[in-house]
């Protein structure tokens, strides 16, 4: 352990009220340089450990005591919008449809629109449609990125 670290160990297990202003202070600037200096060291080997995985069109490394997986989280949804209303417009009426698919307003063409997403898969799903819906939209896998676990 380092000394920045065991210092800062040692602040927080005093208790933190009876620390005057100007040694809590410098603790809480101390504590944030060092959350800075190891997010950008754990965010270079987590850059690294994805690069190797890749390479190895590998998700899951092993080390010793723990286990890096590679995981995406979900993009955005892309609605075709036309298809929407022209599938879901019997069931859900142009009111209703007009409340969930809303133009966004700016001047130049072309015009985009703004879809509520949950409001859209919820009532679906309410009117047994959800399967139909699903032809109506697309979904990027998103960002990989490295996760790790300890080995059980």
């Amino acid at each position: 352990m380092t000394p920045d670290l065991e210092q800062l160990e040692r602040i927080t297990s005093e208790h933190l009220d009876v620390l005057d202003d100007s040694d809590l202070v410098e603790a809480g600037a101390l504590a944030d340089e060092l959350a800075r200096r190891w997010a950008a060291v754990a965010k270079e080997l987590g850059r690294e450990t994805q690069r190797r995985m890749e390479m190895a069109d590998a998700t899951l490394a092993i080390g010793t005591e723990h286990k890096a997986v590679l995981v995406r989280t979900p993009g955005v949804y892309q609605w075709d919008v036309e298809r929407v209303r022209e599938l879901m417009q019997p069931y859900f009426g142009e009111k209703l449809l007009g409340q969930i698919i809303t133009e966004v307003p700016h001047v130049c063409p072309p015009t985009e629109y703004r879809v509520d997403t949950t409001a859209l898969k919820s009532t679906a799903k309410k009117l047994g449609q959800s399967v139909l819906l699903e032809t109506c939209y697309t979904r990027d896998p998103g960002p990989a990125k490295v996760r790790y676990e300890e080995v059980a």
